[in-house]
């Protein structure tokens, strides 16, 4: 059967019209899954946000406020990335099955998605939100909503979540009892007082630094790698469960003891600004792995920083000495990471500071120093070491009472060492 020309004609504009038909874009209903951004811009501004779906059909986002659907309202490019809208309203509502929402840095006031059970992705920093609701996400796996003013949390919906970043808000309570996956969580800069984590037996990251905790118990986390808890409040800290503590920042707390005995992978510590002297001191130097020479170029044992006034801690050149000898880097913090020095340790020994048998004379001092010994330590060295530990002057004592010329040395705090004796000297 031969057709004519004009059958074949009318085929082919069948066939358009069909294609036509089925690729026009049908929109997702408004009673549907839907979810909304509320934002301080300006109509007319414009915004950037991330919406992602899998099925990635009848997505759309009303963009004037009015739940209608407009043509250049259709979402139609799902390459997980930002991409720009002029507002004509200042909450804009998604509709349809998404997946994932970023809205960082809109201006946002209010981030609704208890009308999305199926996302999983949400992250909506550097905003102005006082409050977000996630009881109605089960599906949640990853949420960023730091730099904001979130005052409460509700986690107890989320059983799938394996990242929380909720830092630099105004939380004074996290429960993560029904999070069992968590793997990565941050939350510093918060007003935390306590940290429950005996639920998280994945966990594997933990920055809690600038929060007020008081106790930090970490014994059901034995995957963890890096923790961040300075600037709390704790006294003691045990990571003897912790295995796996590669990178461990707890300085500026009131720490006087920490337990390091099961920690086999440990590469950077700062622990200055704290309280550990004497024979807890030397548990931690001793309790350090030894590094292979490469790792150990690598390495950070921040122990003291000497700019800081209330600085506590005592590392003697001994326990400096111990921790070199595994190849780790030794440092004062300086007051500023990137300021950091070499630190020799402080030649204060585990006797008391202005032992008896010896005494310098006066103290405050000016260009000369007596100094009166037992006739036990005639003929040995003595030494001054100045706060970063370094020796910067020694003499043989020759008699009971000896005078020191201290007009080379500038002014300020010296260790006068003698055999074990140590005593503090200050040049004024």
């Amino acid at each position: 059967m031969k057709l004519s020309s004009k059958k074949i004609l009318a085929i082919i504009a069948l066939l358009t019209m069909g294609h036509t038909v089925q690729a026009q874009f049908v929109p997702a209903p408004t009673t549907g899954i839907r979810m909304s951004v509320t934002t301080t811009k300006a109509v007319g501004e414009k915004i950037e946000l991330l919406v992602h779906s899998i099925e990635k059909k009848g997505i759309w986002i009303d963009l004037n406020g009015d739940a209608t659907y407009q043509q250049g309202e259709e979402i139609t490019v799902f390459d997980e990335a930002y991409h720009e809208y002029t507002i004509g309203t200042q909450t804009l509502t998604i509709y349809g099955n998404t997946t994932r929402l970023g809205c960082r840095s809109t201006g946002a006031t209010a981030v609704d998605v208890t009308k999305n059970p199926n996302l999983t992705y949400l992250a909506c920093p550097k905003n102005n939100l006082k409050s977000l609701d996630l009881t109605q996400n089960p599906k949640l796996l990853r949420v960023w909503c730091d730099s904001n003013e979130i005052e409460s949390l509700d986690l107890s919906g989320n059983p799938a979540l394996i990242i929380l970043g909720c830092d630099r808000n105004k939380l004074t309570e996290l429960k993560t009892d029904n999070n069992p996956k968590l793997a990565s969580l941050w939350c510093s800069d918060n007003n935390l007082t306590e940290l429950e984590l005996s639920a998280n037996p994945r966990l594997n990251d933990l920055w809690c630094f600038g929060n007020r905790i008081t106790k930090l118990d970490l014994s059901a986390n034995p995957l963890l790698v890096t923790l961040w808890c300075s600037d709390n409040e704790l006294s003691t800290l045990d990571l003897s469960k912790n295995p796996d503590v590669a990178y461990l920042w707890c300085s500026s707390n009131k720490l006087t003891s920490l337990n390091l005995s099961g920690v086999k992978g440990l590469s950077v510590l700062v622990c200055h600004s704290n309280q550990i002297a004497g024979e807890e001191m030397t548990k931690v130097v001793n309790a350090l792995p030894t590094l292979s020479p490469g790792a150990g170029a690598q390495s950070k044992f921040v122990v003291v920083d000497l700019k800081d006034t209330d600085e506590k801690n005592i590392c003697t050149v001994k326990d400096a000495e111990k921790a070199k000898s595994k190849n780790w880097r030794v440092f004062d913090f300086n007051g500023d990471s990137d300021n950091m020095l070499p630190y020799e340790g402080s030649p204060t020994s585990n006797l008391a500071v202005d032992a008896p048998t010896v005494r310098i004379y006066p103290n405050p001092v000016g260009r000369y120093a007596l100094v009166e010994i037992p006739e036990s330590l005639l003929g040995q060295e003595a030494a001054l070491y100045d706060m970063n530990g370094v020796k910067v002057y020694s003499f043989a004592v020759e008699s009971l009472r000896q005078n020191i010329d201290l007009t080379h040395l500038p002014d300020g705090t010296y260790f006068f060492r003698l055999d074990n004796y140590t005593t503090k000297l200050i040049k004024q």
